[in-house]
């Protein structure tokens, strides 16, 4: 079976028509890389259908109508929204800043697995701070990796935060989850296998922390335990930060029906 292809489309790029008072995508241009991409490299030609998403929730079937020297125009035949999108759990991933490069990886996984967003945590234990070029680098592993999985929507990376403007900012989010061990005193856990959550009727917005290889400091988790935190186990075996952030992750996702089936209720 052919891998299907996923061009990324600028807004700006996609022409409307209007039928009565409805208005309609008819048409989108791929320029620049995407139009090299779909001419040069895996050469289509008119007539061919792609795949093409604006990064904003909306993914087109589109027939190729004329390839130019410098622009591609496809005519759009179909329109899926949020395709490929969380149907009930919207993820948030705050993970320690790994070293070298390895938060790219962490972004890349965590798009192919349906995460909404990230935000790289700057933590007590955490000795990497990103230089301000890396957001661009981010933004491009991002669009990169929902045009490799088929996404409709870029996951947002935000800028690098504290752990503490992390902690202030949790209140916004339905759900809270920290991987951490050992476990503090009384503090609630989430088990992986008899999963205690409700039943799930709408989406609701989680935000996930994941620290660095060193763990979190006692100030750090008795923070997150006051805040309102559900402690997440992920076994016996000790994780790189970045693996731990992915698999801590999919765990949730996968219990909330984002991996495959429905979600799980207790």
């Amino acid at each position: 079976m052919a891998r299907r292809e996923y061009y990324l489309v600028d807004p700006a790029d996609i022409h409307y028509r209007y039928s009565g008072k409805k208005k309609e995508a008819s048409t989108l241009i791929l320029r620049q890389q995407e139009h090299r991409h779909l001419s040069r490299v895996l050469r289509h030609r008119p007539g061919d259908e792609v795949q093409v998403t604006d990064g904003r929730g909306s993914m087109y079937t589109c027939v190729i109508e004329d390839i130019r020297r410098d622009e591609s125009v496809l005519r759009i035949t179909s329109v899926v929204l949020e395709a490929g999108e969380p149907r009930f759990l919207e993820l948030t991933l705050a993970q320690a800043i790994p070293r070298e490069n390895r938060f790219d990886w962490v972004l890349e996984k965590g798009t192919e697995i349906g995460l909404r967003a990230f935000i790289p945590m700057l933590c007590a234990r955490g000795d990497v701070t990103p230089r301000e070029q890396k957001q661009k680098r981010w933004h491009r592993v991002l669009t990169s990796a929902v045009k490799q999985c088929g996404r409709s929507r870029v996951p947002q990376v935000y800028a690098p935060a504290s752990f503490e403007q992390v902690i202030a900012e949790s209140t916004a989010f339905d759900l809270l989850w920290i991987a951490h061990l050992p476990l503090p005193e009384k503090a609630e856990t989430a088990a992986r296998r008899q999963p205690s959550f409700p039943a799930v009727d709408d989406v609701r917005s989680g935000l996930l922390l994941v620290g660095p290889e060193s763990g979190f400091t006692e100030q750090e988790v008795s923070m997150a335990q006051q805040a309102g935190f559900t402690f997440l186990d992920l076994g016996p075996r000790r994780l790189r930060s970045e693996t731990a952030g992915i698999i801590a992750a999919a765990v949730l996702l996968e219990q909330f029906g984002e991996l495959a089936g429905t979600p799980q209720s207790g």
